[in-house]
């Protein structure tokens, strides 16, 4: 079975040094305290409670939310959809095989409810995490995309 985590950035990201601007965990979509409405997105990291046994909190940025797939890349990294991977294509020629490599963007497609990695080129299968590198995140790096 696959494990259920998120991360995101920590709502006030911009005030912390790069190290702590990410947070994993449960997420929580807080729409009502005490009888008052609100809107607030936590990540639950679970790995201390508190007296009403809730893990260490964090407020975020829900446009930064991301869903872990499941998978690690090859340097043991959680791969997480709005990653962005570096993996080796292999095409078919007629004189043999041919290998580039590739850049790309982790993505949920509704249509097959699975994860997969796109390039400028063509939407590649999920099977390309298993031989695949995280070297970012559209948030932070998303210039790695228009590199390639």
């Amino acid at each position: 079975m696959r494990e259920i985590l998120f991360r995101a950035k920590r709502k006030n990201w911009r005030d912390l040094p790069k190290e702590e601007w990410w947070v994993e965990g449960s997420y929580h979509h807080q729409t009502d305290y005490y009888g008052e409405s609100c809107d607030k997105h936590y990540i639950i990291d679970g790995t201390t409670t508190d007296m009403e046994g809730y893990g260490e909190h964090y407020e975020i940025d829900p446009e930064t939310l991301c869903q872990y797939t499941g998978k690690m890349d090859e340097d043991g990294e959680k791969i997480f959809d709005k990653n962005i991977v570096c993996f080796i294509d292999i095409t078919s020629t007629e004189s043999g095989y041919s290998e580039h490599s590739c850049v790309g963007q982790v993505l949920w497609c509704e249509e097959e409810c699975c994860f997969h990695v796109t390039d400028r080129l063509s939407a590649e299968s999920w099977e390309v995490l298993n031989e695949c590198k995280v070297i970012g995140n559209v948030f932070d790096d998303k210039e790695l995309l228009e590199e390639f």
